[in-house]
């Protein structure tokens, strides 16, 4: 249950940093400054508006994998424990 509890708030702390840290506007005037642009949407798309959608779903690899690296430890330590 510990594991559990840990893995879950790791990837919640983690998705809710980034939700807060990110700001697809500001980096949406980046790329708009520096002549970038997403692919997919071509030129003629609002960036703001694409650049929220587009980061929106890559915010959750990222909190997993930290959720996993943090547990492996706990398993690592009950399989070699005898």
């Amino acid at each position: 249950m510990h594991i559990t509890i840990y893995f879950v708030l790791i990837i919640f702390f983690a998705y809710f940093y980034v939700g807060i840290t990110f700001n697809p506007d500001e980096r949406a005037d980046d790329m708009k400054k520096y002549g970038g642009f997403i692919p997919a949407s071509g030129r003629a798309a609002r960036p703001p508006s694409t650049c929220s959608s587009c980061c929106r779903g890559s915010h959750c690899p990222g909190p997993l994998y930290l959720g996993i690296v943090a547990i492996l430890p706990n398993f690592f330590f009950a399989i070699t424990e005898r």
